[in-house]
């Protein structure tokens, strides 16, 4: 886990643009659930994973803020987040 902000660079950022619609064409199909399990793909040896969907929205949007150049970490008990100063459209 990274100590310190670091906006993503310009692959990360469109590496979780990717992920973005991927996961949300996902989340539109499996519909309301309180739940999201994740699988690994065939012939992978692993586990699957179930969190809760507000955990995954969450996720979702670390995702979209880094598809948007946006950093962002953890930071107590609120999220802190940065945009690259070198965004032409500011964000």
């Amino acid at each position: 886990m990274r100590s310190m902000l670091q906006l993503p660079d310009e692959r990360e950022s469109e590496q979780a643009a990717e992920a973005v619609g991927s996961f949300r064409r996902f989340l539109a199909q499996v519909g309301e659930s309180e739940t999201v399990t994740l699988r690994p793909a065939d012939g992978v040896d692993a586990d699957e994973v179930t969190v809760p969907r507000a955990a995954f929205d969450l996720f979702l949007d670390v995702l979209s803020n880094m598809a948007n150049g946006h950093g962002q970490r953890q930071c107590g008990h609120a999220r802190c987040c940065a945009r690259r100063t070198d965004d032409p459209a500011g964000g």
